[in-house]
């Protein structure tokens, strides 16, 4: 027969705590992700608002006036072509060495 002595359960205050921290980091983190007043005031006025989707997509590009640019002439390359890749690992992997 076994016996069994009843414990008094002992309050956890380290696991109390614990949750008391992660709710306030929590409601830090839920604090700085939610948009400001002063943000909202700001977009309202006569500021510069960017391009609507229908005004990105009315932009035409004119590749010769971008190539005869005069800027775009005097840039100078600074590359050898064709790049000369270096024979990398195995022919075969998979055979024993």
């Amino acid at each position: 027969m076994a016996i069994e002595i009843s414990q008094e359960k002992k309050f956890n205050w380290k696991l109390i705590i614990v949750i008391l921290i992660l709710v306030i980091i929590g409601y830090l983190v839920w604090l700085f992700l939610q948009p400001s007043e002063n943000i909202l005031k700001k977009t309202n006025t006569t500021e510069v608002v960017p391009p609507t989707t229908m005004q990105i997509t009315s932009i035409s590009l004119n590749i010769n006036q971008i190539l005869q640019n005069p800027i775009f002439t005097q840039l100078i390359s600074h590359i050898n072509l064709p790049l000369i890749t270096p024979q990398t690992g195995r022919t075969n992997p998979f055979l024993p060495f």
